[in-house]
């Protein structure tokens, strides 16, 4: 039986990539056993980092072993995970390997289905790598089955090459594979997604976003739905990025469409030559590519002035009623009779302060919120 299974499928695979219009046949579900009957004799004697499987006490995925454990169980010892669920609880870092090498092996492949739900929790894995050129169904899930589900799982700096049906996230899908981020680079012949290769009929995919040097899916015959390609935007210190497209992986931000920049520091605003100056000291700008903004902007800080400063020249904005000087630039002062400024040359930071000494000869009467009240001679 064994011998007759693996020769129809050498014969077919073979046949399909010579002939391309068999590509079609090849879009149909794997078949679950060679003699056309569907097996259920799975036996979950899987321990990972905890957890018995269900949906209150799900498995738990911490490590990469787990991971790995995972696809071992799915691809050899025909555990799809029917009704069972997983959970990842740690964010995981896969080793670096060499060129042409891998450091995974993907989550199901043409005979065996993922059919449970993996829920990523909002947790990564990062560096993923698979280089099976020759391999159909490759992703970090190959492939998952009607009822299986991928979701919650952020992808970081993943390069998964293949030959048919090569994803992102899942080679082929049959299942449901929503709220992930997939930041992968992704090659092969056919059936090449950022985020799916192929999604099957029954399959549905949606509230996605993926920044790929593919589109979203290689083919596409299920349910697509808010599937958003992101890009990358390269900002300086000191500034975040708001929008509801925005994603954080691994320190970098992804976005598409209308994004705000605003200065982390709260005593600072920002303006751009080249974008959108807000009245509250932001900057709005419309992403569509990937994006350097790195040198885009100029920092402005608000500098107490205390009150024995009579006079204050330098490059200043107001934004709500609040004068801020420009980053670097040099502020000159002058100071109020009576008093001595440490400098009369100020050159403007995130932490530029000012202060002064009284002169000889003068005396200070009452006190000041900031410390300095006019000098007056009237008592000597």
């Amino acid at each position: 039986m064994l011998t007759w299974r693996y020769r129809l499928l050498y014969s077919y695979r073979k046949i399909s990539r010579r002939f391309p219009t068999w590509k079609k046949l090849r879009r149909q579900p794997p078949p679950q056993s060679p003699d056309g009957f569907t097996f259920d004799l799975q036996r979950f004697d899987s321990t990972f980092s905890g957890g018995d499987g269900t949906s209150t006490d799900p498995y738990i995925i911490s490590s990469a072993a787990d991971l790995q454990q995972l696809a071992n169980d799915v691809n050899n010892d025909g555990n799809n995970y029917s009704g069972k669920y997983l959970k990842l609880t740690a964010d995981i870092t896969l080793d670096t390997v060499e060129d042409g090498q891998s450091n995974f092996t993907p989550i199901g492949d043409y005979s065996n289905q993922f059919s449970g739900t993996f829920d990523g929790d909002g947790h990564t894995i990062s560096n993923l790598t698979i280089n099976l050129p020759d391999n159909d169904y490759v992703g970090l899930f190959g492939n998952v089955g009607t009822g299986g589900t991928v979701q919650n799982v952020t992808l970081d700096n993943a390069n998964i090459s293949g030959n048919n049906y090569v994803g992102g996230l899942v080679g082929h899908n049959g299942g449901t594979v929503s709220g992930n981020t997939a930041i992968a680079t992704v090659g092969g012949d056919d059936s090449i997604g950022g985020l799916v290769g192929y999604n099957y009929v029954s399959g549905t995919v949606s509230g996605n976003k993926f920044y790929s040097n593919n589109d979203a899916f290689g083919g596409n015959d299920g349910t697509s739905e808010n599937n958003t390609q992101v890009y990358k935007l390269t900002v300086p210190d000191g500034v975040i990025v708001t929008g509801d497209s925005v994603k954080i992986v691994s320190g970098n931000y992804y976005a598409t469409g209308s994004v705000t920049l605003s200065a982390t520091d709260s005593n600072a605003i920002i303006r751009s030559t080249n974008y959108t100056n807000n009245e509250d000291g932001t900057v709005s700008l419309t992403v569509s590519a990937d994006t350097d903004l790195s040198s885009a902007f100029t920092f402005y800080y608000g500098v107490s002035i205390p009150s024995c400063v009579d006079t204050v020249s330098g490059t200043s904005i107001t934004v709500n009623n609040t004068t801020y000087y420009q980053n670097g630039s040099t502020l000159t002062l002058t100071p109020k009779t009576g008093y001595t400024l440490d400098s009369t040359s100020v050159t403007v930071s995130a932490n530029t302060s000012i202060s002064a000494t009284l002169a000889d000869g003068y005396y200070v009467f009452g006190n000041a919120t900031d410390g300095y009240t006019l000098a007056t001679t009237t008592n000597t």
